[in-house]
């Protein structure tokens, strides 16, 4: 099987669609029980268990339901075609969910809401300060030499 037939196939405009399609049914999913079941953010079992598998089964459901999708090429009109390409999607859909959300999660940049008449507290970027940058007021001075050092040469 030639891989680049595959990966044609797999990067369709109708993949992107049955990846949107897995994250909001995805996401609806996750408003109502989170809604409805008020402790599924602490629960064990809804983190380890239904919010990764979640987008799979929601896949392989969008891929046993949809019949008159047009579905590429490689999977035709077989259901068992569907259900594992949908399954794909979700794998996919719930990856990139996770990727995309860590990576926004881990932006260093803080927004602050200015109040009149306040000073604006300094931004915290995460990043150490730049070697030209001059040290805090409060820094402490460097401590003078000790007597042990080896002389330099120079007076």
């Amino acid at each position: 099987m030639d891989l680049n037939k595959v990966f044609e196939a797999f990067v369709t405009p109708q993949t992107v669609v049955v990846c949107l399609a897995v994250y909001l049914l995805t996401f609806v999913i996750r408003k109502i029980a989170e809604g409805v079941w008020k402790g599924a953010k602490e629960s064990r079992l809804w983190r380890e268990v239904w919010l990764p598998i979640g987008p799979i089964a929601n896949g392989a459901f969008v891929g046993a339901v949809a019949k008159t999708f047009v579905w590429p090429s490689i999977v035709g009109t077989s259901l068992s075609g569907r259900i594992m390409y949908g399954a794909i999607c979700g794998v996919f859909s719930g990856f990139l969910y996770n990727r995309i959300r860590a990576w926004l999660q881990s932006a260093p940049a803080k927004v602050a809401v200015p109040v009149k008449g306040a000073t604006p507290a300094p931004v915290e970027t995460g990043l150490p300060p730049a070697a030209s940058d001059p040290p805090p007021a409060d820094a402490p001075a460097d401590p003078p030499a000790d007597d042990k050092t080896p002389p330099t040469g120079r007076s």
